[in-house]
């Protein structure tokens, strides 16, 4: 089983691990990308980016939730209420607006 995080106020950071071991984070300090997911952590790693600030598809402004599931990094933004999935290349699979 994977761990997911959230990124409450004051933090840096949020993290996910999934079951493999694959990492991945949000960075809550404004940097550009928001997202580093680190594919395999032994043998081969490979770091992808994801996510950027701003307002459209796969943007975001305040992430507060990361989870890692076997599709790519699931992030949530509380502020505007927003799931943002990205494929395990750091592309944007899905963006949807939480009611």
């Amino acid at each position: 089983m994977g761990m997911d995080s959230l990124l409450p106020e004051g933090l840096e950071a949020a993290v996910a691990i999934d079951a493999n071991g694959a990492v991945a984070w949000v960075d809550g300090r404004g940097a550009d990308p928001l997202g580093t997911f680190v594919t395999d952590t032994t043998a081969n790693p490979r770091v992808v980016r994801f996510g950027q600030r701003g307002g459209g598809p796969g943007e975001l402004q305040n992430p507060w939730f990361i989870s890692l599931p076997a599709e790519g990094p699931l992030v949530f933004e509380s502020s505007g209420r927003r799931l943002a999935q990205y494929a395990r290349d750091g592309s944007v699979s899905a963006d949807r607006s939480i009611g």
